[in-house]
């Protein structure tokens, strides 16, 4: 509802208001005073007088929204032309490098050239004046190196008895051995390099057999006499160690290829 109808209907009010209620009568006076009831829009009710009166409604006028401007838009800059760019200057050409000094060489000390170290030759096992020398033959050194072990393998057995036991004194199975070391067993040349450090250490055992019991060669050769102490507790030892030894040697000869 707008305001101006807000205030017609407030004005139709109090009027209709006013006609309910009436002119206060005057005594002796018969007349009536009718007092002429305000005009009545047409399409506005006009409520009875036999409503009661009530309150008066204020009609709170509503606020029209003010109606929001659209702000104008603000025409897009001219746009301005790119500035032209400046060629930058031309760089100046960089001096041609001068040709570097070439270097000088520092002379280095003179490297010694090794000398060449020349082989020492293989010595030669001992043999005695009296041993054979043949061309090396496996077959044959295998064969000798089995008696050498058969005589240490003797004298372990023997020479307790012939020191101080019942063949005290008793040369004939020593002529026999010591024979075999001097003058039967071979001494070899050409020994293939796999047989040769066995075979240099069969020659090593017979030149100690020989050379510890010495005494005893004498003692026989001149027809009997005494052996020292020191001699008989050396040979003992010496056969204890060389004949065990010996048969290891037999077989690790038995399991190298034959030449």
């Amino acid at each position: 509802m707008n305001k101006t109808a807000c205030s017609t209907l407030m004005l139709l009010l109090v009027c209709v208001t006013l006609a309910a209620c009436g002119s206060p009568a005057v005594p002796g006076d018969q007349t009536t005073q009718t007092i002429p009831a305000a005009p009545v829009a047409r399409d506005t009710a006009v409520p009875t007088a036999t409503q009661p009166a009530t309150s008066t409604p204020t009609c709170t006028p509503t606020e029209t929204p003010a109606a929001t401007s659209t702000p104008t838009p603000s025409p897009s800059p001219t746009p301005t032309s790119s500035p032209t760019l400046t060629p930058s200057a031309t760089p100046a050409p960089s001096p041609a490098p001068t040709n570097p000094p070439t270097p000088t060489a520092v002379a280095t000390a003179a490297q010694p050239v090794p000398t060449p170290i020349p082989t020492t030759p293989r010595s030669q096992p001992h043999v005695f004046p009296e041993t054979p020398i043949q061309a090396f033959d496996a077959e044959v050194f295998v064969r000798y190196l089995g008696l050498v072990r058969d005589s240490f393998r003797s004298a372990a057995d023997e020479f307790p008895q012939i020191f101080s036991g019942s063949k005290k004194g008793d040369c004939g199975s020593y002529i026999g051995w010591i024979a075999l070391w001097v003058t039967e067993a071979p001494g070899f040349e050409d020994v293939p390099p796999a047989w040769f450090s066995l075979y240099a250490e069969y020659r090593a055992l017979i030149q100690e057999a020989v050379t510890t019991t010495w005494e005893i060669n004498q003692v026989c050769g001149e027809g009997g006499g005494t052996v020292s102490d020191e001699t008989d507790a050396a040979a003992q030892a010496f056969i204890e160690r060389a004949y065990p030894r010996s048969e290891q040697m037999v077989l690790d000869a038995l399991q190298l290829p034959r030449p």
